[in-house]
């Protein structure tokens, strides 16, 4: 059985604290008021239950007797039919002991005092923080981030991103969330919210895997090297011409690497891994990076490129959105001068007939790489894209 008398009081307050009487910014008399609606309250007129509009009725003036609220009846249906209820603003402490509610202005003390502690954080977490504080000072809803009532909730976010954010090793999902919570599944419950958070407020890529960025994976990775060069690990020779293969590191190993020899005339990264499998190296060294570039893998090029100066460093990707993306945020975060393979016009029309449409909202996005400098290259196959309606994965392409 339904609890009319709790619903409507709650309703009425709900209304309350989103008015500007209870902000103080009322310049004129403000009512709080709900109305009786098929919408808001079904049951009042269900008309195969009569006995609820009663019911409903009854507790209504009650709530009036107690002095709670006023009624409000429709025109010449005095004491029958119920237009709206208004609160008695007069109660309003009263109505919220009542209900066992927490006044809003407490919760939202209790929020700024959580966020407080993150304004001057020292990072992108501070403009978050401070953005949420700014908006609750303006009597605004921060629900898309936090509910207030769950202060709880938002010091465990805050917390992980904290934690999110510090130097380490790469490290599984699992072993992260039982490090921080002990338990293995805890950090994927609030992985989605911090993402958003991650992508709204952090220096991330949009195309990148922004957990990845921070070194925290599914499972740690591997790199794979083909092609020319010579390499220490651990006190072990790796000469890649004598292999007839590709070789597997793990980041720790990675971590470890030393390069002896690397005569070859370019260094080549691939996107997608079934591409570099394929790719035949000639005279190069050919990386695949686990389908991103986090920190650790960044610092393997930059040592390759300061090995090896003279050698081009060029990059193999989808020619598509984030396929270019990926291409800028390499140089923009290494450092490195590196140039599209495989990428460009004539590619992309050699090969049209495999290429896959895209939608309006895919194509407002390569617009507005028209307008940036840094993908000037890609200004001519984008133009292309755009008047085809087309992209191309990188897989349909032979190296």
């Amino acid at each position: 059985m339904k609890n009319y008398r709790t619903f409507l009081l709650n309703k009425l307050i709900d209304r309350y604290e989103n008015s500007k009487l209870f902000r103080g910014d009322n310049q004129v008399t403000v009512h709080i008021d709900f109305k009786f609606t098929k919408r808001h309250l079904g049951d009042y007129f269900n008309e195969t239950r009569y006995e609820l509009k009663d019911e409903i009725g009854e507790v209504c003036k009650n709530l009036e007797s107690e002095e709670l609220i006023h009624i409000l009846w429709k025109k010449f249906e005095y004491g029958n039919i119920i237009d709206k209820i208004r609160l008695n603003t007069e109660q309003v402490d009263e109505v919220y002991r009542i209900l066992n509610r927490v006044n809003k202005k407490e919760l939202e003390q209790n929020m700024l005092n959580v966020l407080g502690d993150y304004v001057n954080h020292g990072s992108w977490i501070s403009e978050f923080a401070t953005s949420l504080v700014e908006r609750l000072r303006e009597g605004k809803s921060i629900q898309r981030y936090f509910d207030l009532n769950d202060t709880d909730y938002a010091k465990e976010v805050l917390t992980t991103l904290e934690e999110i954010l510090k130097p380490k090793d790469e490290v599984s999902k699992r072993m992260f969330s039982i490090n921080l919570f002990n338990n293995s599944k805890h950090f994927e419950e609030l992985e989605s919210k911090l993402i958003m958070i991650m992508k709204e407020f952090g220096p991330y890529n949009e195309d990148v895997d922004i957990l990845s960025e921070e070194n925290i994976l599914n499972n740690p990775g591997y790199i794979y090297l083909k092609g020319t060069g010579v390499f220490k690990c651990n006190q072990e020779t790796i000469n890649l011409d004598g292999l007839q293969g590709e070789i597997g590191l793990s980041t720790l190993l990675l971590k470890e690497l030393e390069i002896l020899e690397l005569d070859v005339g370019r260094v080549l990264t691939i996107e997608n891994l079934a591409s570099f499998h394929m790719y035949n190296p000639k005279k190069e060294l050919v990386i695949y990076l686990g389908g991103y570039h986090n920190t650790i893998r960044r610092e393997f090029l930059k040592q390759i490129h300061l090995f090896n100066q003279v050698s081009a460093f060029d990059h193999w990707g989808d020619i598509d959105l984030g396929g270019f993306r990926i291409l800028n945020h390499l140089r923009t975060k290494t450092g490195i001068p590196f140039n599209p393979y495989r990428m460009d016009l004539d590619t992309l029309k050699r090969y049209e007939t495999y290429a896959m449409t895209f939608n309006t909202a895919y194509e407002k996005k390569l617009k507005e790489l028209l307008a940036q400098e840094a993908y000037k290259k890609f200004h001519g196959v984008i133009e292309y894209m755009i008047e085809k309606g087309i992209r191309l994965e990188q897989e349909i392409v032979k190296g």
